[in-house]
């Protein structure tokens, strides 16, 4: 199975994806599809599939995610200059773009 827009991500054994609601229409970067991760419950976590305007697909391995979770994009655990370099820009342009969403 393929994720995400353009089939860029292609799942080759049983995968669990969580898609959050929170896209480039938010604020988080494009570009950084299969490049970087979240954390969910402390765990690192691959977001994989292209970035939606409004959704992002995260690839968990583990069984203790349910719907509601938190789900940081960059904060205490990565470093929103950490995600900024991996989308070739600075922190300070992701938080000035950043929607309610990702604040």
């Amino acid at each position: 199975q393929s994720i995400g827009y353009g089939a860029t991500y292609i799942c080759h054994k049983k995968t669990t994806i969580a898609v959050i609601n929170a896209g480039y229409a938010d604020g988080y970067p494009r570009v950084l599809n299969d490049k970087t991760y979240c954390f969910i419950n402390g765990k690192k976590n691959l977001i994989v599939g292209r970035v939606s305007m409004d959704s992002i697909c995260i690839k968990v391995d583990t069984g203790d995610v349910k719907v509601g979770d938190d789900v940081v994009l960059w904060g205490k655990e990565i470093a929103i200059e950490d995600v900024a370099r991996s989308a070739g820009t600075i922190g300070y342009e992701l938080s000035c773009r950043a929607g309610g969403l990702l604040a």
